[in-house]
């Protein structure tokens, strides 16, 4: 969102959005027990595979905290007025 000229933000807007937070399942007792070299390229390469997802399907990462994500996924930008939940795929929600 750009600032109009004025320096006035515009009023708020109501909207519907799906917020995704996600981290990786047992990831303290992993950083305990990993190389850190290895645990960081592992942890950049997955955080990296959530983020290419998230912008393939029109949403936005709001914050990295950690190994966790936020992403927001705005009806408005979604061609088909919803947000793009996709369920059943044992590889990303076991």
């Amino acid at each position: 969102m750009s600032l109009p000229k004025t320096g006035i933000l515009p009023a708020p807007q109501e909207a519907e959005v799906c917020v995704l937070f996600s981290d990786v399942r047992g990831f303290t007792q992993l950083s305990q027990d990993a190389d850190p070299k290895s645990l960081f390229a592992s942890l950049s390469h997955n955080l990296g595979l959530q983020v290419d997802a998230v912008y393939r399907h029109g949403g936005y990462v709001d914050k990295f905290a950690g190994d966790g994500i936020m992403a927001i996924f705005d009806e408005q930008k979604q061609n088909s007025g919803g947000v793009p939940l996709r369920a059943g795929n044992p590889r990303t929600n076991e």
